[in-house]
């Protein structure tokens, strides 16, 4: 699980120049409540998460996440919660199961 805060696409940056091979996720908070500066491409690839986690606030004054962000997480196939839409996202990780793989099981509490 990567949580990378309030960074924008600079932040980004250095991190894929310092460590690209070791941000991928299953489970990502997307950058700056998915600002359009953040998220960028490159960025999104090299996590490559499964689930990407939007945190914002319900009719938010920034209307975040931008559509245009949102739309660069769905290109790579990552399942979109959004805290705006789904209140409280919970995430439970198992420590193995029996094929000795980590399971998530990924909760939301509504849908507006």
């Amino acid at each position: 699980m990567l949580f990378t805060g309030d960074i924008e696409k600079e932040a980004e940056f250095t991190l894929l120049q310092t460590n690209a091979d070791n941000l991928d996720s299953d489970v990502l908070v997307a950058s700056h409540h998915g600002s359009k500066t953040s998220s960028t491409p490159a960025f999104i690839e090299s996590v490559n998460p499964n689930t990407t986690i939007f945190t914002a606030g319900y009719h938010n004054r920034f209307k975040h996440p931008k559509p245009d962000v949102l739309s660069r997480y769905q290109a790579n196939l990552s399942e979109i919660l959004r805290s705006d839409t789904s209140g409280a996202v919970t995430i439970n990780f198992a420590a193995t199961t029996q094929n000795n793989v980590e399971k998530i099981q990924i909760m939301q509490y509504r849908k507006i």
